[in-house]
């Protein structure tokens, strides 16, 4: 049985549109966002970590994610990164949302001062 076969064998056991349903549903990456994706992103020590982890709702990063950040190898890359764009949401290398706008403002009044 080729492939769109078993594509249309299994959509018409299912409701009309709930495999429209169920696509909306999965969050995937465009091509478009894995292709920008910083190489040092595969060396982190969070990416095979849940992510929801680094999202925390108000509660604070746990110690479990502070761990995480504490020992990777590309923490000084994440933390550029996060530090370059303030639309970023959620923990990069330890820091919180909070966190990073108080290191930028510390790294204005610190370029301001410096000759």
């Amino acid at each position: 049985m080729y492939i769109a076969e078993k594509e249309l064998a299994i959509e018409t056991q299912l409701w009309p549109g709930m495999v429209e349903l169920m696509m909306q549903s999965v969050d995937l990456p465009d091509a478009g966002d894995l292709l920008r994706r910083p190489n040092w992103q595969a060396q982190s020590a969070c990416r095979d970590q849940d992510m929801n982890e680094f999202f925390p709702d108000g509660t604070g990063i746990s110690r479990e994610v502070h761990r995480i950040c504490a020992g990777c190898p590309v923490s000084v890359e994440c933390l550029s990164f996060a530090l370059a764009d303030p639309s970023l949401k959620g923990v990069w290398a330890g820091t919180s949302e909070r966190g990073r706008g108080r290191i930028r403002v510390a790294m204005r009044k610190a370029a301001r001062v410096a000759p």
